[in-house]
């Protein structure tokens, strides 16, 4: 494509640059041949007009001396006077033999020709030369021989041919600087055909390079290779394309994982619900059994704290099923009108316990009332379960912030995300300043039974509980982390009333919602 594209610049280039210098050469061509033409013109009528007395006195001395100012010019070669019957008077000759003739041939026709006008001036052009021929005149007067004295009123004035004068200008001087003007115009189209053609050839790698590299992205990308970043060079259209096309595979992949993930937590969710039946059934009849034998056992059983454990753990057994059936949303919940910041307040106390001496809890609410559509109880868990989790992420202490802001979710941020579509939404943050979260398992982070605490102090519900939660109230959560910087989580759910965009305390900007980043 770029020997294409340059070979066609190139060659449109060189046609216009030809097209070019071939006017300019022609035009100063005419300008030089004009040029001598009214030289030769010039000298001949002032010559035809300050020699007429000499002509017609066939003086040839003073015709020398007149003539000398005209001889004396670079291009003369050549100066002739004659009187009527072509009989020379004064000759200055530098011309070659050939060049003479033809001038004398032209010069003997002139004057047998009748009809020859008293005022024409003759041009002959040759290879070499420029010829010019012209009659010298005088006046007559017609009807004076009864006159004494002379009487213009009486008397008819008239021209007579009373010589020929020849001027011939060498053409010597003309030829060397056409040569000179062509040899001038070839060497500056040289000079601009070989810098066009370094600066174009430039041009067009540095144009075709990027897109070459972008169109090869864009094809392992059709195949559904992974594709890198393509690189961006520049600040112009095709950096902007670059730039375009990296977003759109970032969104494309981002949306891919997504539904891949929500695939996943789909059917570990439907593995889970049926898991949770099949529990509860076995559940109750355990249950019922360990009720019956406690109802037969005495006070003072010796089997009775060993059926106590069994209660007690099967009470953690149904908050497990529980859990799970919240994770495989299959249980149905109550919603009413709730405010988040109201509800926190109240959960504060019982926060700063959670969080520990070691943990200092900061609060941010938005001074808007955020009002959504929500279980009381079970967004006070979805909070617990994300300060215990940051809690746990700092075991030698650090910052747990939470905070409330409205967001507006624009197209853009919706499509880049499923789940959630645009509009007012309620945003509420749950920061830590915690080690953060491996790049191997963020895929994993809401799935069932997975936890990376060891053993005894977890069993990997929290987060999956939060998950469910969160999507039966038709929310949106999202985290953002980094490596031993601590992670954000986020939680967007529908505001109910409108939201004015303008609001100060509405934010629409990447840092917030709009854009998915972290707080």
């Amino acid at each position: 494509m770029v020997y294409r594209l340059f070979t066609a610049f190139i060659g449109i280039f060189i046609i216009v640059l030809a097209g070019y210098t071939i006017f300019s050469v022609f035009r100063e061509r005419n300008e030089l041949k004009e040029n001598l033409i009214r030289e030769g013109e010039m000298l001949t009528r002032l010559l035809a007009n300050y020699s007429r007395v000499e002509v017609f006195a066939e003086n040839t001395d003073s015709l020398k001396t007149a003539a000398e100012y005209i001889t004396s010019q670079k291009n003369v070669v050549n100066v002739s006077i004659y009187n009527a019957e072509l009989k020379p008077l004064y000759l200055f000759n530098k011309m070659h033999s050939e060049q003479q003739d033809r001038a004398d041939i032209y010069l003997r026709k002139m004057a047998s020709d009748r009809f020859i006008s008293s005022q024409s001036l003759e041009i002959i052009e040759t290879r070499n030369a420029f010829s010019f021929l012209k009659p010298v005149v005088i006046e007559t007067f017609s009807g004076t021989e009864d006159l004494f004295f002379f009487d213009g009123k009486k008397s008819e004035k008239s021209e007579e041919i009373i010589g020929y004068i020849r001027i011939v200008l060498d053409k010597s001087s003309y030829h060397a600087e056409m040569r000179s003007i062509l040899l001038n115009n070839v060497v500056i189209a040289f000079m601009f055909i070989l810098s066009s053609t370094v600066v174009i050839y430039l041009a067009l790698k540095k144009i075709t390079r990027p897109l070459a590299r972008l169109t090869e992205h864009v094809r392992l990308f059709g195949t559904g290779k992974y594709v890198e970043k393509a690189p961006v060079e520049s600040a112009d259209e095709i950096g902007r394309l670059a730039v375009t096309f990296n977003t759109m595979v970032e969104n494309l992949q981002k949306r891919e994982k997504e539904l891949i993930q929500a695939q996943k937590m789909e059917s570990v969710g439907r593995l889970s619900r049926g898991i949770a039946h099949d529990f509860n059934n076995i559940l109750t009849t355990v249950q019922g059994s360990v009720y019956i034998l406690k109802k037969n056992l005495e006070e003072n059983s010796l089997y009775a704290p060993y059926i106590e454990q069994i209660n007690n753990s099967l009470s953690k057994l149904r908050t497990l099923i529980k859990g799970l059936l919240t994770f495989s949303r299959t249980q149905s919940i109550h919603l009413r009108p709730v405010d988040i910041n109201m509800l926190i307040k109240k959960l504060k106390p019982m926060l700063k316990s959670l969080a520990g001496d070691a943990v200092d809890l900061n609060i941010d609410l938005s001074e808007k009332t955020l009002m959504v559509m929500a279980n009381p109880l079970q967004i006070e868990q979805v909070i617990m379960n994300l300060c215990t989790n940051a809690r746990d992420a700092m075991p030698g202490g650090g910052d747990l912030t939470i905070k409330t802001v409205p967001v507006n979710i624009d197209e853009e941020y919706a499509a880049m995300h499923s789940g959630i579509k645009k509009g007012d939404y309620m945003l509420l943050s749950v920061s830590d300043t915690g080690a953060g979260i491996q790049e191997e398992i963020k895929e994993k982070i809401f799935e069932p039974f997975f936890t990376t605490k060891e053993s005894g102090r977890g069993i990997g519900l929290g987060l999956s509980i939060v998950f469910g939660i969160i999507q039966q109230h038709m929310g949106h959560i999202d985290f953002d982390t980094e490596t031993g910087r601590g992670t954000v989580f986020k939680i967007y759910l529908p505001l109910q009333g409108n939201i004015d965009d303008n609001d100060d305390n509405t934010e629409n900007n990447p840092d917030t919602g709009k854009g998915g980043n972290s707080l």
